[in-house]
């Protein structure tokens, strides 16, 4: 196994996407959030993908009381100037962890950003 992070952390992120569709959702959980610790310091997009699978598989799990842990290591990773997908993924985390504490004002709060609009 190589001891560079970003290297283990792809590779963890594709082993918890793997278990995640094919094998049992508790065990991605456990793979995906490795994942994002791995790069959460220096791929801060690739921690936020992890943490969008991690969230993914805590609600597959029926685990959803863990997905404020998902949700408080996501603000951790936003930052200003973040490009659109992270932030995407950032209100995606924090609009679900928002709706299952049952926060539904800040479920889904309005976004300025242009892309946001495209579909609607």
């Amino acid at each position: 196994m190589s001891t560079d992070p970003i290297v283990r952390g792809r590779a963890d992120l594709l082993r918890g996407e793997v278990e995640l569709r094919c094998g049992t959702a508790s065990s991605a959980t456990v793979t995906l959030l490795g994942s994002a610790t791995a790069v959460d310091r220096t791929d801060r997009a690739l921690a936020l993908v992890g943490l969008v699978r991690a969230g993914e598989a805590v609600c597959f799990a029926g685990d959803q009381y863990r997905y404020a842990e998902v949700g408080r290591r996501a603000l951790a990773l936003r930052g200003p100037g973040d490009p659109p997908a992270m932030e995407l993924m950032s209100c995606l985390i924090a609009g679900v962890a928002a709706t299952l504490r049952g926060d539904h004002e800040r479920a889904g709060p309005r976004c300025a950003a242009p892309w946001c609009w495209a579909a609607g």
